[in-house]
This record gives structure tokens, sequence and C-alpha cells, in this order.
């Protein structure tokens, strides 16, 4: 397909390419001929994120850029959450609402008006002025003209009666008096149902029944909950909020729940203290139209910020108390918060073009200034002053909504810290009670010295019975040697009993010495013990060494060494292994007492090991705890001061309104419809499959193109009409002449066989066979045309020379001339010779055809509908047709679209209706061949 081709292919539907675009245009120009103006407010903000000062910038750090890009991307994204909207919606509301009239710096009348059709009295009703709501106002309305009234009718009266004025006024005062005592008195009486109580409870503490509290609250049941305002009016309480204290509950919880403080309380309720107990009944307050606690957040603002208090002077008008606005601000929250229903809820979440959420974000624009800590912020609206109310009330929010994130998402986690502080530390200060409480046990100071000192002691302790023991067999030695060389008599002398009694008395004595020089230390008596106790073995070796003294008298020994020599040895032995003797039962006893404290000690140094192992993990889990404490404290300072963002710009009151778009719109209609309907078009002749044009024809078949013949169109006149059919005509005979001129001379003879068939029904190949046969004896040539039925009883009145039409029966197929499909006619009567014969066949995919008789068919010519589809059947009808004929057949394509065959013929336009050259001369320079799949 050429650019030639697709232009024709859109000028055969120039009327849609026109209609369709201009219909488009005027729908939108009529739908936008009342098309409200769009005013659009801006403001910047400054944010601080890269360039502000904090805690962390006293530091030198590398630039996060990914960081920064993304608290960018978070405080854009937080700006138009639901949250800010919906309070930014509500503050907008209770601005509207609050005017006494329209003021186009605020809202204009239109929308003014708009609003008050669409509020109902029930919503206007919690609109605070003069510190007083709707409800409030109504009734002190109604006793101004009550006092009216009674001050018109006593005026009456008096004048009646011919009273004077003084007595009229006395009358009349009594009963003005006693109207608002008795407006006071009638006053309601609210209650906030608080967790745990139920209704009989209730109805009982105001001296009602449970059927009239329910009447007064036209409940349909028994069930109520948690947060719920009753009205109790029988219970004269002037308008008290009272509240049951449950379990687990204290002042500060409670004042938290009604946004009081605990000192109010403590006054209101004459506390000494703080303590509560479960079922007092506390007074919270005294309002006429109390607020309910609900789990919603009061939202105040903060008055003494620079930025509040620029937004502040633009949406508070001089006449509006701040106090008033932020109370009315309260009530429609909570009342939007009531449930999913109510009228606020709905206005916020359906399609209200100023109060919707979703219409507020849809007009709300933010972009940061390239790559600096600003961010515009852009707004736009039909009206001028919502447009900067709202985007004012807006920037309020976020900025103090954003802060009070910043400076609360650290909470937990600083929270978290100091009790695992305190965890920490009680469990250190446990591991080392269990540890001072083990030492108090065991009387221990130092464990480590202590167990020094005694590991000391134990091998000075060791090496003094080793010494002993040492000193004491030597001296047993020397005295077994000793004993040997005395005499027999000498031997039985020295064992006497006189002897031996002394020698066990002053090892008993050597003993006593040992131990009482052991504890000299701690008595101070022993010193006079143990000179006595010396004393005593002075003498007793006195009285020993005489004894033996008596031996000198034997003189020698049997070896002739003097006796005088060796009882002195043996005397001196004997006092050593004595004394040794008397040391190291001693020291065997000291022995016996350190390994008793061994035993204590041993276990107590592992005990202590493991005490003073959980102490260093307590104490290392409780530095931990301290420093990260001491880390989440710093980045929760650091959020505070990071997060005080301010106002650059504020947002301004647009006067001009933006440029309309409404003829760009329409452009854009018109534009739109020529486009689409070009695409549509362009896509429906992409995906036609039909055979549709010549080119087509020949690669489908496989076959070259004889002719093509156009679709009859009824507005074409007969003149162009004759002049198309037989211009195609000859191209027909044209190229079946070439095709003989192409045969070799043994395939020429006459007559020639010339073979019409289709491979669906309804082609025309009657009509174009007909026009042929014309054609060709309008050249003299003799021609007979065999056509089909398929009626066995069909009566032939043709001239059979000229025209014969042949009944198609079961012997069909096994036809093997012309001469048996003419049965017992003379073919050549009078020896008539044809020059062609035209054999038309019925459809090849639908019918058999005779096989034999396709060996003689000198041309067979294939015609196609340009409106039918090319599909496998007939190829596969085709390829066995050409398996028995003689020459591939030619085809020819029947109902072609005119702009089909301009390629064809090339002087086709001069017979085309009401078509010009001018088409052709511009499209000349564009046949540039462009492919597109088909």
């Amino acid at each position: 397909m050429d650019v030639a081709q697709l232009l024709r292919i859109l000028r055969r539907h120039i009327l849609l390419l026109i209609l369709v675009p201009i219909v488009l245009a005027l729908a939108v120009w009529y739908f936008t001929r009342n098309q409200d103006n769009s005013y659009q407010s801006e403001t910047i903000i400054y944010t601080g994120i890269f360039s502000g000062y904090t805690i962390e910038s006293t530091t030198t750090s590398n630039v996060d850029f990914m960081g920064t890009n993304m608290q960018f991307d978070q405080l854009v994204n937080y700006l138009s959450s639901r949250k800010v909207i919906e309070e930014t919606s509500i503050r907008l509301l209770a601005q509207h609402l609050m005017l006494e009239t329209y003021d186009d710096k605020y809202i204009n009348k239109k929308n003014y008006d708009a609003l008050q059709e669409l509020i109902p009295k029930e919503i206007k009703d919690l609109v605070v002025k003069y510190n007083k709501s709707g409800a409030e106002r109504e009734r002190m309305e109604q006793i101004k003209n009550l006092e009216y009234k009674i001050q018109e009718l006593t005026g009456k009266l008096n004048k009646n009666k011919g009273t004077t004025s003084s007595t009229a006024s006395e009358n009349s005062s009594p009963s003005i008096a006693k109207l608002k005592e008795d407006s006071i008195k009638n006053e309601s009486v609210y209650h906030i149902v608080a967790e745990g109580e139920n209704i009989e409870a209730i109805a009982s503490r105001y001296s009602l029944t449970v059927d009239e509290l329910m009447g007064m609250n036209e409940l349909q049941n028994k069930e109520i909950q948690p947060g719920m305002k009753l009205i109790c009016k029988k219970g004269g309480l002037d308008g008290s909020i009272y509240h049951t204290v449950i379990a687990n509950e204290d002042l500060q919880s409670i004042a938290a729940k009604y946004n009081t403080t605990v000192d109010n309380l403590k006054v209101l309720n004459s506390l000494i203290d703080a303590k509560v107990s479960p079922g007092d009944v506390l007074t919270i307050g005294k309002n006429s139209e109390p607020e309910s606690p609900t789990n919603t957040q009061v939202i105040t603002s903060d008055k003494n910020s620079p930025t509040s208090q620029r937004i502040q002077r633009i949406i508070l008008p001089d006449r509006i108390s701040s106090t008033d606005y932020e109370k009315t601000v309260q009530n429609l929250t909570n009342y939007y918060h009531k449930d999913n229903y109510n009228f606020i809820y709905q206005l916020l979440n359906f399609t209200h073009p100023h109060y919707a959420i979703n219409s507020i974000t849809g007009q709300l624009s933010t972009n940061r200034i390239q790559s600096s800590d600003l961010i515009k912020v852009t707004y736009k609206c039909d009206d001028p002053g919502i447009a900067q109310n709202t985007l004012a009330i807006l920037t309020e929010v976020f900025i103090r909504q954003y802060k009070d994130l910043k400076e609360n998402q650290t909470d937990d986690v600083v929270r978290y810290f100091r009790e695992q502080v305190a965890i920490a530390e009680s469990r250190l200060n446990e591991q080392e009670n269990r540890l001072l409480r083990l030492n108090q046990n065991n009387n221990i100071i130092n464990y480590y010295e202590q167990s020094k000192s005694i590991s000391l002691e134990k091998d000075a302790l060791d090496r003094s019975i080793q010494d002993k023991s040492m000193t004491m067999q030597g001296a047993a030695a020397t005295l077994r040697s000793l004993e040997g060389k005395l005499a027999k008599k000498d031997s039985i002398f020295l064992k006497s009993n006189k002897i031996m009694s002394k020698r066990n008395d002053l090892a008993s004595l050597s003993e006593k010495l040992e131990i009482n020089k052991v504890s000299q230390g701690y008595d101070p008596y022993q010193a006079q013990k143990m000179q006595d106790i010396n004393s005593k073995i002075t003498k007793l070796k006195d009285d020993i060494k005489l004894t033996v003294n008596e031996l000198y008298l034997y003189g020698h020994t049997t070896e002739g060494v003097p006796i005088a020599q060796i009882l002195e040895n043996w005397l001196k032995n004997v006092l050593v292994y004595e004394d040794s003797k008397a040391s190291i039962n001693v020291l065997n006893g000291r022995k016996a007492e350190f390994l008793k404290t061994y035993q204590i000690f041993a276990p107590l140094g592992a005990m202590t090991k493991r005490y003073e192992r959980q102490i260093n993990v307590a104490e290392q889990s409780y530095i931990e705890m301290k420093r990260a404490l001491n880390q989440a404290m710093m980045r929760q300072q650091n959020l505070e001061m990071s997060s005080n963002m301010k106002l650059v710009d504020d947002p301004n009151y647009p006067i001009m309104p933006l440029a309309s778009k409404r003829k760009l719109l329409i452009l854009a209609a018109a534009l739109l419809g020529l486009f689409l309907v070009a695409f549509i078009i362009i896509l429906l002749e992409y995906f036609d499959s039909t055979i549709k044009t010549p080119e087509r024809a020949e690669r489908l078949t496989g076959l070259k193109l004889a002719s093509a013949f156009p679709r009859y169109i009824s507005s074409y006149k007969k003149a162009d009409l004759h002049a198309i059919t037989q211009r195609f005509t000859d191209l027909l005979l044209q190229n079946i002449k070439l095709k003989i001129s192409l045969m070799k001379p043994e395939d020429k003879k006459k007559p020639l066989i010339l073979m019409f068939f289709s491979t669906n029904p309804e082609t025309g190949k009657s009509t174009i066979a007909n026009n042929l046969v014309d054609r060709l004896r309008s050249t003299n040539e003799r021609v007979l045309y065999m056509n089909y039925t398929f009626d066995d009883y069909f009566s032939n009145n043709d001239d059979y020379n000229i025209n014969y039409t042949y009944a198609i029966n079961n012997n069909f197929i096994e036809t093997e001339s012309i001469g048996q499909l003419l049965g017992e006619r003379n073919l050549r009567q009078d020896n008539y010779i044809y020059d062609y014969i035209l054999l038309e066949l019925p459809s090849i995919v639908h019918h058999a055809y005779p096989i034999n008789l396709m060996n003689s068919v000198d041309i067979g010519i294939l015609f196609v509908n340009a409106t039918d589809y090319w599909r496998k059947s007939d190829i596969k009808a085709l390829g066995n047709l050409k398996l028995v004929l003689k020459h591939d057949p030619l085809v020819v394509l029947n109902n072609a679209e005119l702009f089909a065959l301009e390629d064809i013929v090339m002087d086709f336009k001069k017979i085309k209706k009401g078509q010009s050259g001018i088409f052709r001369w511009l499209t000349a320079p564009f046949r540039i061949q462009v492919k597109f799949k088909e």
C-alpha cells in the first residue's frame, strides 16, 4: 500500500473525516459554553530539609541526595494525604458556616447561597457563635421574643384597665423572671456513657425510668456504647457532664479523655488528692452542649507560631472569634467521625467541588522548586476566595500535622528505651545484690585477696610439716643408732618406765607449747601459760638429764666409746624428736582446718565468677540501653528542630482567572475526531483480509491477472458503465490473445477452448463471459458459449451453433470431450468451424469437474470476487486443478472498488464520474511505496 492508495482510502471516507470532527467540536463548544472561570492561588513553603540548621548539621557529614529526595517525596505525599485534606475540608466548611452573609474574600454569593440551601439545620446548630451553639442561640432568641410579646401584651392590658405603667412594669417583671428561671430549669442535662455502664444504672442515677430515658434519646433498645451522649432532663443538674470511674482509670486519663486538666477535676469534685476509685461519679464540667469524648484527636492550632498567626489573619474574619471557630471545627469533626453515613461524611467523600476530599486533591499541585528547600503549592477553584482560603487552611494544617508527626514519631522509641533502661538497671541491681548477699553470708571482704592469703598460708603449713617430719625422722634414726651402741643393760635402762614417762610428759608439754604459740596473737593470757610450760619443760629436761647421768658410772660402750658422750647425744635427739612430733601433731590439726576452709572457698569462687559475669552482662546491657536512649532523645530533638517549616509567600488572592482552555479543547476535539476516524479507517483497512485489489488477487492465487471489473454502483451513468465494461473486457481479450501467442504452434489448433471457473459461486462468470463473447463476435470471431444447468429436464432453445447449456448430472465427472456434453447434437453442423469455445464450470470447491476434459482446455480463467476471502479450501482446489491443466490459468477480479483499478488502466480517470485529474496530480509526488502488513 503506497501513500497515494492510503490517501484514496481516506478520500473515500471524506464525509466521515469532515463530519465527525465538526460534531465533536460543536459538542465541546456547547457543553463548555457556561464554563466557570478558574482561579489559582499559590504559596511557597520553606522546608529546611537540605539546608536547615539541626543538631546533626553541626557535624561534618556527606550529603545524602537519595535520602533528601525521599524526604521531599514523603513531604509532598503527606501534603495530599487524606488526614490533611479531611481537616482542611472541615475547617473550610466551618469558616463558611460561621459567616453571617457572603463575603467575596471568603466565598462568593453563588456558592454561599448554594451552601446554605445544602446544609441541614442539624449541621448549622453545630456552629458556635459568641460561645453558644445553634440550639442555645435559638433558645435565647425565643426568650427575647417572649419578653417582647409579654411586654407588648402587658402594655395593652394596662392601657385597657387604665392602670399606670409602673404597675404594668411590676407585673411584667416577675413573669419575665419566672420565664427565665423556667428556661434555665428546662436546660438539658447530658451524660457521657463510660466503659462498663448500662442504661439501668444511668436511669437510676438521674431518677428516671429506663423507658423515660429511652424515650428522651429515641433509643430502640437498651444497647448503649461507650462515648454516647445521652439526654437526662429530669436530673436538674444544669447541664453538667458526669463520668463514672471504672477499673484502671485515674484522673490523668479521665482529664485527657475530656480535654481538661487534673487540677480542674480536683476543683470541680473537691478532691484533696488525685486518688479515685472505681464507681466514683466525677463532675467533668458544665456546658449545655458538651462535647462527647471520642477517639478523635482534638484539633487545635498552634496560635503562637508566626506561620499560624499569618494564616489566622487570612482565614478568620475580624467578627469571628478564634475560640468559636475552633469549637465549631471540633463539633463538625466529632459529627464527621460519628458514623459513616452522616451528612458531613457524605459531603467530604462524594463529589462536592469545594469540600469533597477527591475534589481538593484533584485541584492541588505540589512541586519542588528546582533543587532548593522550597516547595510550591497551588490550588485551583472557581471561586477566588475559596481558592485562597483552602490553600491557607491546607498550609496551616499541613505544617502543624507534619510537625506533630515528626516530633511524635520518636516518642514510642524514647518510651521504649526508657523502659528498657529501667529494666536493665533493675537487673543490674539484682545481680549486684546477689553478689553482696553471697559475700555477707560467707564473711567475704575480698574473695580474691582472701583466697590468695589462704593459699599462701597452706603452702607455708605444708612446708612446716615437711620440715618437722624430716627433723623428727632424723632424730629417730639417730636415737636408733645411739641405742644400738649402748650395752643391753643400758638400753633396758633407757627404756625403763621412768625415762619413758618423762619422755611422754616432755612430748605432751611440747605439744601444748606449740598450740599456745599458734593462739598467742589472739589471747593475751597465753604468754603466762607459755612461760609456765617452758618452766615445766626445762625442769623435765633436767630430770631426764640427771637420770641419764647415772649411766656415766658404766664408763664406755662395747665399742669403747664413752657412754657419757652417747647419752648426751641421745638426750639431745630425744628432745628434738619429741619437739618435732608435737609440732607435727599441731600442724596436722591446722591442716585439717584449712581443708574445711578450702571446701567452703572452692565453690564460692565459681559462684563469684558467675555472679560477676552476670553483673558484667547486665552492666553492658544497661550501658547500651542508656546509649540508645541518649541517641533516640538526640534524634527526637533533631527532628523537632528540622520540622520547623515556614511560609515564604502567603497564599495570594487571585484577581484574574486563568486563561480559558475552551478554544484549545474545541481544537483538540476536532483533531481527536479527525485522527480517530482516520485511525479506525486505516485499522479496518489493515485488518481487511478480503481479496479486494488486483495486487492481492495475484499474490494470493499465484496467477497472472487477466483483467478486473469494478463493482457497479447506481450513481454511475450508464455511458460510464458501458465504457468501463468495454475497457476491461478489451483488457481481458488482450491478455487471452497474449497467452495464445505464447503457446506452441501445435497447441494453437482451432477451436481454442477457454474454460471459465471459480472457487466460489456468484462471481460474475456468466456476465463477463457474455461480454467477452460479444466482443469476440464483433471482430468476426466464431464463438460457442457453453453454460451449465443443474436441471436434468431443462429445455434448451438456444442456437447450438452460438450458445449451448449443458446439464450437470452424475456422469459429468466422467466427461472426456466437449462432444459428450452436447450429447447427440451435431457439434459442427454444416461444417461450421469455431475459433473459440467458452466453457463455464460451476464452483470447483462445491462441485466435481471432469478431470479428463481438463486436458483439452487451452486457457483456464479463474474468476474471484473482490469481497471474498481466499481460504485454504480455495488454495487446495486451485492447486488440484492446475495439476490437470496444460497451462497455468489466468485470474480475473470482479466487483473491485474503482480506486483499486486505477493502476491497471492509466486513463481510468476519464471515465470515472465527477472525478478530476487534480487528485492524481497532487498525489503523484507521494507515490512512494510504503509497505504495510496485510
